[in-house]
């Protein structure tokens, strides 16, 4: 590199030339961070959705099999139940996993496109699963970021309202099924002289406070589903920016020279 203004050769990285102090900075390229990876989200959408979708079936089918095996005798009736629960236990474990998973690959995309500016960081799409209560708010307003930052040109209030709509029903679903839990303990159906199949039998209307957690269960699938689509769409559409290295300005190299 040479001095512009005395003409003295200076190597690659010098601030000021020591001969006439002039800034020399404005005349060397700045190479901006690489762009954030990028992540198809194909796969751990499908994992998410088939999580909570088996989740959905396989509790509530618990929760109906001692009625409906009403004919088969006890041992049976029960087995039934505790493999259903089981296994949808273990549904559910897939799909917590696969929907954080999604939600922070997810985010990592809204930097990848570039076409919007989050609220949000990546820690929260991880973070906000694991803060107790809050978690109902904070959940849905990190999805929500994401999704309003994952496109450049189209609305995105549906998505939102979408968002939104699913993790309410689900804390009200959850609610519900707690209290008809509670209130079928406390009512004459639930009782210690009774086989502990016959007290699995619940009423109807305790299997009908589950429904709302089967409608969050469809609303969550739909919601992750979209945001899967429309970032690549937009990825699909070649907007993912590559950032050009930059000439620093002559104040970048004063306020190096400061430093």
């Amino acid at each position: 590199m040479t001095c512009p203004r005395c003409g003295l050769w200076h190597p690659p990285g010098t601030v000021t030339c020591p001969n006439c102090q002039q800034v020399l900075a404005a005349q060397q390229l700045v190479t901006p961070p690489p762009p954030a990876r990028w992540h198809r989200l194909q796969p751990w959408c499908a994992i998410a959705s088939v999580g909570i979708g088996f989740t959905a079936v396989l509790v509530n089918g618990a929760m109906l099999s001692p009625r409906l095996l009403a004919s088969a005798s006890d041992a049976d009736r029960l087995a039934g139940y505790l493999a259903l629960l089981i296994c949808g236990s273990a549904a559910a474990g897939v799909g917590a996993v696969g929907l954080i998973v999604w939600s922070y690959q997810a985010r990592s995309n809204v930097d990848a496109l570039a076409v919007g500016v989050p609220k949000f960081g990546r820690g929260w799409s991880i973070g906000a699963y694991f803060i107790p209560v809050a978690s109902v708010v904070l959940i849905p307003l990190v999805l929500a970021d994401v999704a309003r930052n994952s496109t450049l040109g189209r609305p995105t209030r549906g998505i939102v309202g979408l968002i939104w709509a699913w993790w309410m029903t689900y804390a009200a679903g959850s609610l519900a099924a707690s209290a008809a839990q509670s209130a079928f303990v406390a009512s004459g159906d639930f009782s210690a002289d009774r086989s502990v199949v016959d007290n699995l039998v619940l009423p109807w209307w305790a299997v009908a406070a589950n429904l709302p957690l089967v409608v969050a269960a469809a609303l969550g699938i739909v919601a992750i589903n979209k945001i899967t689509r429309r970032q690549q769409d937009q990825a699909d559409r070649g907007l993912r920016p590559a950032v050009p290295a930059v000439r620093a300005s002559a104040e970048l190299g004063s306020a190096t020279i400061s430093a």
